[in-house]
């Protein structure tokens, strides 16, 4: 009897830790500072090895996709962009997933800093799927559904197939 007291305390715990609103926060700014700060020189890291980002229609699947898409992405030369992430809402949680949807703001625009560009681009919904593993959170999977786009807007990365 005490083996199965044990084991339902164990699982009530488990249902208690489950990844918190700042820790998927915390993964979400990295990621996009590395993206506005670094040209995206590591946020295939930020991927499972089965991660999927996806940009409206586009899809890149795994680390090598992604990494090739931000190479791709920094080949064109310089550009500046800061990509604001808000409304950050855990629609879901475990000890283990999350699912997440956030807001962004884009501000970019091609060539060096300072840039004249003052307002957004564009404004998406974020839709992550993350896990904790080991190392610590990763996305599985990163869907942005954009819903207000300038009419010249020079969006850096493929939206459509």
């Amino acid at each position: 009897m005490k083996a199965r007291t044990r084991g339902s305390n164990i699982t009530s715990l488990r249902r208690l830790i489950m990844i918190s609103t700042q820790a998927v926060t915390d993964l979400s700014a990295a990621y996009w500072f590395d993206v506005d700060h670094r040209g995206a020189a590591n946020a295939h890291r930020f991927f499972t090895a089965n991660g999927v980002l996806g940009f409206d229609a586009a899809r890149f699947h795994g680390p090598a996709e992604i990494e090739a898409m931000y190479a791709a992405r920094r080949a064109r030369g310089p550009r500046v962009s800061r990509h604001v992430a808000s409304n950050v809402h855990v629609l879901s949680s475990t000890s283990d997933h999350a699912e997440v949807m956030s807001s962004l703001c884009l501000f970019a625009e091609d060539g060096d800093a300072p840039r004249s560009r003052t307002v957004p681009i564009s404004v998406a919904d974020v839709r992550d799927h993350v896990v904790s593993t080991p190392d610590g959170l990763l996305i599985v999977s990163r869907i942005l559904t954009t819903q207000f786009l300038s009419s010249d807007a020079e969006l850096a990365v493929p939206t459509q197939p």
